[in-house]
């Protein structure tokens, strides 16, 4: 299993993945209207991923759960 960081940004909503040293190797742009302001990440055991957002002034705060889907 390969051991990776996941960081999660509100400044230009993106979602960055690293190795443990810190060297990126994959980033995301997390669309405005879907992610109103990402603030947190967690996994669950399974490996779902889960993504908080603050609301601002545009909404209400929600967690999207997105399925760990293996060999993607």
């Amino acid at each position: 299993m390969q051991r990776r960081l996941y960081i999660v940004a509100s400044v230009n909503h993106l979602l960055v993945i690293t190795d443990l040293k810190g060297k990126v190797e994959e980033v995301y742009q997390l669309p405005h209207t879907r992610f109103r302001q990402p603030e947190g990440i967690t996994f669950a055991p399974n490996g779902d991923m889960f993504i908080s957002n603050e609301a601002g002034d545009e909404g209400s705060a929600n967690i999207l759960k997105f399925k760990y889907q293996p060999g993607k």
